[in-house]
């Protein structure tokens, strides 16, 4: 476990915070700390039920590794401190600048970050997930050459009224394979619609980076908005082996055409559950017979947006593309076997 002295960074000096996510977030210092120690600030937001750090676009962060720790406040103690570890995930215009979400406690009143020297100045991000959007309604929408439905994003009470990023498409060429790395709530949905939140409004995105999550349970969830014709992912049925996949955020740099499929859940120790990875092998199976990819092959990727290039497997894992440890340790192992899974389910 790390600790807090080794944490130490400039950017817990006095007057380097900036809280956002919450209206009405207070800051209070930690008792018997001054400002300049390393313990730094315990921040007490209105409301909230996530917690992520946001740092500058400069920033230089080591995407396998661990760039801080977090320690929740409960009735008044401070818990134990966890690590924070650098997310992998962007929009092709945007920079790698955050850490995964965390998701507070029940009865978590604030909480407390140490961050690695030399990332500052950061903006911690309280996120709180919320109800879903007024109007939201149950709606499940077929998956094209699948027996699975996805739960819409009205279904799980996307906020409409925060989505600015335009939809535009490119031609499919592989599938990418990812965890959300945060425990989920109870309520999966609760937690779709905090993975949305610090996406598109907190980094700016303008929507969520996946095109389709995963629930333990096997459910599927609509992500990145590709239309109002009920056909997620693409701008209408596929046909003839030609499919356009709507532009998502999952892979920065390479997403042009990259159809990005998330577990929710974080895998670094333990595995999916099992209705979750056959729910995925679905997945997988329905997205090669529409664009004719072949689950057990490698792809030689080029953007069609700057020329970017990479050989791939065609069912990549998050992995395969950046330094990461997406998706997780423990289930890494696992997809050469969703991939023969895939061809067999193919014939």
């Amino acid at each position: 476990m790390l600790t807090r002295r080794e944490m130490l960074t400039t950017a817990l000096s006095a007057g380097a915070w900036i809280v956002a996510g919450a209206p009405g977030a207070a800051i209070a210092e930690a008792p018997g700390s001054d400002t300049d120690s390393v313990v730094g600030r315990v921040i007490r937001p209105e409301a909230f039920d996530h917690v992520g750090v946001l740092f500058p676009a400069e920033a230089r962060i080591a995407p396998d590794g661990v760039v801080g720790s977090l320690r929740f406040e409960i009735a008044g103690e401070l818990g134990p401190w966890q690590p924070l570890r650098p997310s992998a995930e962007a929009p092709d215009h945007r920079p790698v600048a955050a850490t995964d979400l965390v998701r507070a406690p029940a009865g978590a009143s604030g909480y407390q970050v140490d961050i690695a020297e030399g990332l500052g100045p950061i903006r911690p991000v309280a996120v709180l997930a919320g109800p879903p959007a007024a109007g939201a309604a149950p709606r499940l929408l077929p998956l094209p050459q699948s027996s699975l439905r996805a739960i819409s994003r009205a279904g799980w009470g996307a906020d409409e009224s925060v989505r600015t990023w335009p939809a535009t498409f490119h031609q499919v060429q592989c599938l990418t394979v990812h965890h959300s790395a945060i425990e989920l709530e109870a309520d999966r949905a609760a937690s779709m619609r905090a993975i949305y939140r610090f996406h598109a409004v907190d980094q700016g995105w303008g929507d969520i980076g996946y095109h389709l999550l995963i629930d333990p349970e096997g459910l599927v969830y609509e992500g990145r908005f590709s239309g109002s014709d009920g056909t997620p992912v693409f701008d209408g049925p596929p046909s003839g082996g030609l499919a356009r996949s709507v532009l998502a955020g999952h892979v920065g740099g390479h997403n042009a055409g990259n159809i990005g499929v998330c577990l929710l859940g974080d895998f670094t120790l333990g595995e999916p559950d099992e209705p979750a990875v056959a729910a995925l092998v679905e997945t997988l199976t329905s997205l090669c017979l529409l664009t004719g990819l072949n689950p057990t092959g490698t792809t030689h990727y080029v953007s069609p947006t700057d020329g970017a290039s990479r050989t791939v497997p065609t069912i990549s894992a998050h992995r395969d593309w950046s330094v990461t440890q997406c998706p997780g340790d423990a289930f890494f192992p696992q997809l050469s076997t969703i991939r023969t899974r895939v061809a067999a389910a193919l014939g």
